[in-house]
């Protein structure tokens, strides 16, 4: 009873955070609570009985993929506006543009860098770091750039605001300009809010509807029959490293594909290219002598955990894909926090390579010869799919991150 309580109490705090992430004006906040609700999730997997999913969900959702998205707005947040002053302008008309400017964007999280230009517009738009043009005209400002975005309603609304009459260009209609963007941004999310709210119905409505869990001999039958034919006391391993070898192996091959596709898009954008301090490391401050200790203690625990799981994945909660992301988090934390990098990128897509020719060929041994093999060759089978799963893993989440970081050169991501 007390255990159904709590689930209802973790389902019911799923749905506030769902809300609470898309309500969030501010994306550092949304991450934080996106990141607050896949540990929510993993406790919710744990009551549910699915300590596999629960493990994966904390260390990839909760962990790795905040990191991803903070690194994100820390690498993308730059905003170029060139700006076209009018000639023989008072120096405190000027000044106060380019104030509005700059403080546009604060709620956004975004560096608005306003570069003052005297080419023509045509000129300054086809420059392939800028995002907007704004030129200033006897008694007003006009807007050259994309429309109807949130970010154009933004600058406009902040130019409202502070007396002065903007406009885009070649358009005469300026009432719409001064309308609040939170009107916009409240719209655009309604359906989010709408979907959050039929996915709780239906998590509710599920919830109550379980009812008693009844007899546990279907469990048992599938339970007797799986170790009987795998030799794995974890079900969750024998069906993806024997039922369902095949997803597995596409798994493997989509973390491959992502890899390649992170490494082709991850470069440099080319308002980072003019503005280099972008990329600098999210961590300013360097980290004490006893936060580093600490560190060092955390990462020996998480090291030997993850070990752990991997070796031990086909009996136990566990297996190569949670204790890869485990050993990932090990060299993800160990660049956020102290700029080292323990797995260079060369090596990184070295290694990935390599693990996924050695899952290839070992799964495909097993889908000619599994049938006929004794259950000890089918547990080293599982034993050996684990590590070479785990070292995928490892390396193919290392590897986006690090092409995240990297500075297009490849130093920061080279250095040992």
């Amino acid at each position: 009873m007390i255990e159904n309580g709590i689930l209802a109490g973790v389902l019911l705090l799923l749905c506030v955070l769902a809300i609470l992430t898309v309500s969030m004006e501010r994306l550092f906040t949304a991450v934080v609570y996106a990141g607050t609700l896949s540990a929510a999730a993993a406790f919710a997997y744990m009551l549910l009985g699915a300590p596999d999913v629960a493990l994966a969900e904390a260390v990839i959702g909760s962990t790795l993929s905040t990191v991803v998205f903070l690194v994100t707005l820390k690498k993308y947040r730059i905003f170029v506006v060139r700006f076209l002053p009018e000639k023989d302008s008072d120096s405190g008309s000027l000044k106060k543009v380019m104030s509005v400017l700059s403080r546009s964007l604060e709620k956004k999280e975004m560096e608005v860098h306003v570069l003052q230009a005297s080419e023509p517009v045509d000129t300054l738009l086809s420059y392939g770091d800028t995002d907007l043009v704004v030129e200033q005209k006897s008694g007003h400002v006009v807007i050259h750039g994309e429309q109807h975005s949130e970010i154009l309603e933004r600058i406009k609304h902040s130019f409202h605001k502070a007396g002065i009459l903007a406009k885009y260009a070649g358009s005469g209609d300026e009432e719409h300009f001064h309308s609040d963007p939170k009107e916009g941004r409240l719209r655009h999310r309604w359906p989010a809010l709408a979907f959050i709210l039929v996915i709780s119905a239906a998590l509710f409505y599920g919830y109550y509807s379980m009812g008693a869990p009844g007899t546990a001999s279907l469990w048992e039958a599938i339970r007797a029959v799986g170790i009987q034919e795998t030799g794995a006391k974890n079900l969750v391993a024998a069906i993806y490293l024997d039922y369902r070898l095949f997803d597995t192996l596409l798994e493997a091959l989509l973390l491959l594909v992502s890899v390649i596709g992170v490494s082709q898009f991850a470069g440099l954008s080319k308002a980072e290219q003019v503005h280099p301090e972008v990329n600098q490391n999210p961590v300013k401050d360097n980290p004490s002598h006893v936060m580093l200790g600490s560190l060092g203690i955390v990462y020996v625990f998480l090291a030997v955990f993850g070990g752990y799981i991997i070796v031990t994945g086909m009996d136990g909660p566990g297996g190569g894909f949670q204790g890869g992301a485990l050993l990932a988090a090990i060299i993800i934390a160990c660049h956020f926090v102290e700029k080292r990098v323990l797995l260079p990128l060369s090596r990184a897509a070295r290694l990935e390579k390599i693990m996924y020719v050695l899952i290839l060929a070992l799964g495909s041994l097993y889908l000619i010869f599994g049938p006929y093999v004794s259950v000890d060759v089918k547990r080293l089978h599982f034993l050996l799919m684990n590590i070479f799963i785990g070292l995928k893993v490892c390396s193919g989440l290392s590897l986006i991150y690090l092409h995240f970081m990297s500075s297009g050169t490849g130093k920061e991501s080279e250095h040992e």
